[in-house]
C-alpha cells in the first residue's frame, strides 16, 4: 500500500464499528478527503486525541481500496482554548458543517483551506464579530458565486456615490431603478465593507476596526443572499 502525508483540519468525525472513527479532513492539496482512524475511540488510543473537531495536524495516511487508513498524526494546532465559549464554538462548528455540505470531495479550494485554518487560529485567539462575516463572504466567492458589487447586473453601469441602491438576494448590488424583485436597503457603507472583505486577506480583515451594528446590518443582507444560492440558513447570532 502507498502510504502519503498530509496537513488536513477535522471538520467532521462519525462513529464506525465499535472503536474506529471516518474522520473529514479539509486539505490545500485535495480538498475534503474521508479517513479511517481505527481504534480512535478505544480509551488511550493516539488517534483519539487528533480525532476532536479543528485540529489540524499532519496526517500520515495509507492507502487502501476502500477507505484510506491514518496511522498517525502530529497536531500543529488545537483550539482549545474556545472550550467553554459557546459563542467561538458554535462559529466553527457551522464553519466546519458548511464546509463540510458545500464542497464536494477531492476537488482542492486552497484558497478555503487557508480561510478555515485562518479561522480556526483568529477565533481560538481573538475572536471578532468581522471573521466568521468574512468566512462566509469568501467561501461564497471561492465557490464562484461572489455577489455582484460594482456594476448593476441588469444595466451594466457602474456604481456611483449618488446611486440609489439595493441589495438582491439573488444578483447582489442593483440599480433599485432596474430591478423589479424583492430588495434589501444597501447603504455605501455596508458595499465598503463586503468590499474591503473580499478585497483584503483574512489577517487584514481581523485588523479592522467595525461597528457591530455596521457588521450585522452586512450579514442580515448576506443571510438570504446564501440561502437563495446555496439552499441552507445561516445562524442569526454569529455576528
Amino acid at each position: 500500500m502507498r502510504s502519503y502525508k498530509t496537513k488536513g483540519l477535522v471538520i467532521n468525525k462519525r462513529n464506525f464499528l465499535e472503536k474506529d472513527r471516518i474522520l473529514t479532513l479539509f486539505t490545500r492539496e485535495s480538498g475534503k478527503v474521508e479517513v479511517l482512524a481505527k481504534g480512535a475511540r478505544r480509551p488511550g488510543s493516539k488517534l483519539s486525541y487528533i480525532s476532536d473537531l479543528g485540529i489540524i495536524a499532519f496526517f500520515s495516511v495509507s492507502e487502501t481500496r476502500s477507505l484510506d487508513i491514518v496511522t498517525e498524526a502530529q497536531p500543529l494546532f488545537v483550539p482549545e482554548k474556545i472550550k467553554g465559549d459557546f459563542n467561538s464554538s458554535q462559529k466553527l462548528s457551522f464553519a466546519f458543517k458548511y464546509i463540510n455540505e458545500l464542497f464536494e470531495l477531492e476537488e482542492p479550494h486552497p484558497r478555503t483551506f487557508d480561510l478555515l485554518q485562518d479561522l480556526v487560529n483568529h477565533v481560538s485567539q481573538n475572536d471578532k464579530p468581522i471573521l466568521f462575516l468574512s468566512f462566509i463572504l469568501n467561501i461564497i466567492s471561492d465557490l464562484g458565486l461572489e455577489p455582484e458589487l460594482f456594476s448593476c447586473s441588469f444595466c451594466n453601469k457602474e456604481f456611483t456615490k449618488d446611486c440609489d441602491l439595493g441589495f438582491s438576494p439573488r444578483e447582489g448590488l442593483v440599480h433599485k431603478d432596474c430591478y423589479n424583485g424583492d430588495l434589501f436597503d444597501c447603504s455605501v457603507s455596508d458595499v465598503k465593507i463586503m468590499r474591503a472583505i473580499l478585497n483584503y486577506n483574512f489577517k487584514q480583515v481581523a485588523m479592522l476596526e467595525v461597528g457591530r451594528k455596521d457588521l450585522c446590518r452586512v450579514y442580515s443582507l448576506i443571510k438570504p443572499y446564501f440561502s437563495w444560492h446555496f439552499g441552507k440558513q445561516l445562524p442569526d447570532n454569529l455576528i
